[in-house]
């Protein structure tokens, strides 16, 4: 037996030797051992790993262990011991948004100062986190709060922009949210429940629509001595989903395990895109009417192409998004969430751009489903989690 064998076969019957007198009751956390084990076991340990070959200068996390006492140890770890956690992911938060101000002075200057542009900005954003969180205390949706958020700072004179780029910024950060909710809910569909359901889709979509914009109208006409276009008007108004308020909340009962059997989130989801298309387009109609816009033939169709279009754009980006880049990359998931995300801000800010408003968000939700579909089928599943996550 060589030199070797031999030294491994006494550092192995050191270390079992030990481990039987653990077994034998002899714990540090023995009332009558007070501690005398953990000594001896310590002690033991450390010649052990002194007579190592291996570790001539003794084993590192042997050495590690003689720094518990150390000073500098003690002050490390003191803000663990004495102070809540939940404060110092307070304390955190502060230094990170102040460090954020001192950038944003630096490359802004004045803008970044209270009362300035940016300042605004990033002060509303901030109050309406903290006013998010404070109605979820109340079991509400967190939208509530910071619609409250909103109302009140506008309202008291706290938030206000300068004309001009930063209105276009704001304006930017409200369809970059929007575009994010309606990738999680692309995402989010169940296909095969989607298929099954595609029928009552449609019923959910334009049956809702239609009578919640004739009762409106009604109103608006009898109460409000609207004529009927106008109160057709104030009707399709009234009558669109706002996916900022629907998809968060489905999402999270998906979450929690409520409507699954039925696929009620995916049915609702899916119906709110088609119902915002609807009421899109015959806005766009009714008020040609009223205006004589353009050529009344085609705002009739424009409901139509806007499907269309939003349904082709998903479907071929889809596809592109699911062979594009491999799967085995090991960026994907990076790599992936850059892709869709610039596609689905490209469908939401274009259509705006060529006047077909409906067909951005019905784009984005079909290509973060045709993508998210070809993923599953590519047995792509835990990584797939990912990739809403990280947007």
């Amino acid at each position: 037996m060589s030199k070797n064998s031999v030294s491994f076969s006494k550092i192995v019957h050191k270390y079992i030797s030990g481990y039987e007198e653990l077994a034998g009751g002899n714990y540090p956390g023995n009332p009558g051992n007070n501690g005398k084990h953990q000594q001896k076991m310590t002690e033991s340990t450390i010649q052990l790993e002194s007579t190592d070959p291996a570790y001539p200068n003794g084993h590192p996390n042997i050495n590690a262990q003689h720094t518990e006492d150390n000073f500098l140890v003690r002050f490390l770890r003191a803000p663990l011991d004495f102070v809540s956690p939940l404060l110092i992911s307070y304390i955190t938060w502060a230094i990170i948004l102040l460090l954020v101000w001192g950038l944003l002075y630096c490359i802004l200057t004045t803008d970044a100062l209270p009362g300035g542009s940016a300042f605004n900005i990033c002060l509303l954003i901030l109050v309406a986190q903290i006013f998010g969180k404070a109605v979820e205390y109340l079991r509400l949706p967190s939208l509530l709060g910071m619609l409250i958020a909103g109302i009140f700072m506008k309202n008291v004179g706290l938030f206000s922009v300068t004309p001009g780029v930063y209105e276009e910024i704001v304006i930017l950060l409200r369809e970059i949210a929007l575009t994010t909710i309606l990738i999680k809910a692309g995402m989010g569909l169940d296909a095969a429940a989607l298929l099954k359901l595609s029928f009552v889709v449609i019923r959910l979509a334009l049956l809702p629509c239609l009578a919640e914009t004739a009762g409106a109208s009604i109103a608006a006409h009898f109460i409000l001595h609207f004529p009927w276009l106008w109160g057709l008007l104030l009707g399709f108004i009234l009558s669109a989903v706002s996916p900022a308020v629907v998809v968060p909340t489905l999402l999270e009962l998906k979450e929690n395990g409520y409507g699954n059997d039925k696929s009620i989130s995916t049915l609702v989801i899916a119906a709110s895109s088609v119902d915002d298309i609807a009421a899109i387009s015959l806005f766009g109609v009714i008020l040609g009417c009223i205006f004589s816009e353009g050529d009344l033939t085609s705002k009739i169709v424009q409901g139509p192409l806007e499907v269309l279009i939003g349904l082709a754009w998903g479907l071929i980006w889809g596809l592109i998004l699911a062979c594009f880049p491999n799967r085995l990359d090991k960026n994907v998931i990076t790599k992936r969430c850059l892709m869709l995300g610039s596609v689905c801000s490209l469908a939401v800010l274009g259509s705006q751009v060529i006047d077909l408003a409906g067909a951005g968000p019905l784009g984005c939700i079909t290509t973060a489903f045709i993508a998210g579909v070809c993923w599953k089928l590519q047995g792509w599943t835990h990584q797939y989690v990912s990739v809403p996550m990280t947007i």
